[in-house]
């Protein structure tokens, strides 16, 4: 006997439509208005349901009728052509994530190629920003741009209080450089 709630396998072919009829039964259409199933595709979708322990009602060019009969919910929605597009934009926003990660590592890398870098996540902490605006910063205080184009957070605070450059509501971005000037001085010296 086949557990509750089993998995029905995804079929071969996956132009199709799914309308629920019932609880336990649905129905499969040609995925185009219009369109009608091949001899072929009828027989490959017959097969996929005679191995998933599903009886076929009825089957026609125009549409195939699939019963559980084990009483258990029969949801084949995401089996046809709308779980085709779903598992592609799984897979588009899964190749995104891996871009965005790839380039978050390439953008910390570069940072930590800055001789301010070290001095930075001292100050500030590891995770007080992204690296986007840790590169920023960095290349700021090493004397590539003339100000720091970054988005600054509650989370930036104990480095703009150590580094004593909160001037009423204001960043004295001056003095976070002034800051990071004389430790590379100390580090120099000592």
């Amino acid at each position: 006997m086949k557990e509750r709630f089993s998995v029905i396998s995804k079929p071969p072919f996956r132009d199709f439509r799914v309308r629920q009829s019932a609880v336990n039964a649905s129905v499969l259409y040609p995925n185009r208005v219009g369109a009608k199933f091949s001899d072929e595709e009828i027989t490959v979708l017959k097969d996929w349901a005679k191995q998933n322990d599903l009886y076929v009602a009825s089957a026609s060019p125009t549409k195939l009728e699939l019963i559980r009969t084990d009483a258990n919910p029969l949801d084949l929605s995401m089996h046809g052509a709308r779980g085709v597009k779903a598992e592609a934009y799984v897979q588009k926003k899964l190749a995104e994530e891996r871009a965005r990660e790839k380039k978050r590592v390439e953008t910390y890398r570069k940072f930590s190629e800055y001789p301010s870098s070290a001095w930075i996540e001292n100050t500030f902490g590891k995770d007080f920003t992204n690296p986007y605006n840790k590169l920023a910063l960095a290349r700021f205080l090493d004397g590539e741009t003339k100000e720091p184009v970054v988005v600054i957070s509650w989370r930036w605070k104990d480095g703009f209080e150590k580094s004593r450059a909160i001037d009423g509501n204001k960043i004295n971005w001056k003095r976070v450089k002034e800051a990071y000037e004389k430790e590379r001085r100390k580090r120099k010296e000592g």
